[in-house]
């Protein structure tokens, strides 16, 4: 790292100055009585969160699940498999902290389906709009376009933009392209039907 630092023309680190982290879902009795014979006593510093010194650099350790649910440690949460109560805790701290509902509102539903439905219904008891926390974007751009619209269904996309948008956006020629000889046949009877 100092020798980036020193590429990048800025002062080389002292050791007290960086710190290292070792976070897991749960850190266990057996973990942390090891962690102590290796490396030397640890400190409390707060529920879930233990430090020590290592060579000069400060070391923490950190169980997510233990760690008090607050603004600083809510990403370690939504990392983690939580109890229904610090779910619930989860949600209020997401909904209520300034920007948290901003930044998390958007995968909460993938990481924590009961964390989202609870804090949907607290976010919209505070006037919160739910709806205009997505962007959905990223997903498309990681998963395709295609695989959006396999997981929506094209009868439901196409109920939802409605059926004048789509032959809209396509075009009569390039429908037409794309209709089977036997689709244009049909076509044309129904056409003349109608006169």
């Amino acid at each position: 790292m100092n020798e980036k630092e020193t590429q990048e023309g800025r002062r080389q680190l002292d050791a007290a100055e960086v710190s290292w982290w070792y976070v897991a879902n749960d850190l266990g009795r057996r973990f942390l009585r090891d962690a102590q014979r290796n490396l030397g006593t640890l400190e409390v510093v707060t529920d879930g969160v233990w430090r020590c010194h290592v060579m000069r650099h400060l070391v923490f350790l950190v169980s997510s699940v233990a760690a008090p649910v607050e603004r600083d440690t809510a990403p370690l949460h939504l990392l983690a498999e939580e109890s229904p109560e610090t779910e619930h805790e989860l949600a209020r701290v997401i909904v209520e902290e300034p920007g948290l509902w901003e930044m998390y509102a958007p995968i909460l539903g993938t990481l924590h389906a009961n964390v989202w439905t609870e804090a949907k219904r607290m976010a919209r008891s505070k006037k919160k709009n739910v709806e205009d926390y997505f962007n959905l974007q990223p997903l498309i751009d990681t998963v395709g376009v295609a695989k959006v619209a396999q997981a929506v269904g094209v009868k439901p996309l196409i109920d939802e933009l409605g059926i004048d948008a789509v032959v809209k956006e396509i075009g009569i020629e390039e429908l037409l392209a794309h209709l089977t000889p036997e689709q244009l046949r049909e076509l044309k009877r129904r056409m003349a039907q109608r006169g």
